[in-house]
C-alpha cells in the first residue's frame, strides 16, 4: 500500500497513470480502412509505437521502484498494466 502511495501521484502527474491502469489501452498495430469499392487496406497505426514506447517506459519505472525480494516474482510481465 505504501508503495502504491508513494508511484501512483507520480505517475498521474507525468499524465501516465491509465498504462499502469488499464486505461489506456494498446492502440492496434494495423489500420483497416476501405475505400468506396469496399476495397480493404491496412497500414502501419502510428499511435501503436508510442503507445509501445511510453508503456515500456512506465513498466521499467514501476520496476525499479521494487524491492529484490518483489522484483523477482514479476519477472515475466511485459506491460506497465500487467
Amino acid at each position: 500500500m505504501l508503495w502504491r502511495t508513494q508511484i501512483t501521484p507520480r505517475l498521474r502527474g507525468a499524465g501516465l497513470f491509465g498504462y499502469a491502469d488499464g486505461t489506456m489501452p494498446k492502440p492496434t498495430s494495423l489500420l483497416v480502412t476501405k475505400d468506396k469499392d469496399g476495397t480493404e487496406t491496412s497500414e502501419p497505426n502510428p499511435l501503436h509505437p508510442i503507445w509501445v514506447k511510453e508503456d515500456q517506459q512506465v513498466l521499467g519505472f514501476l520496476l525499479s521502484n521494487l524491492s529484490k525480494e518483489v522484483l523477482v516474482t514479476v519477472t515475466a510481465i511485459t506491460t506497465a498494466h500487467a
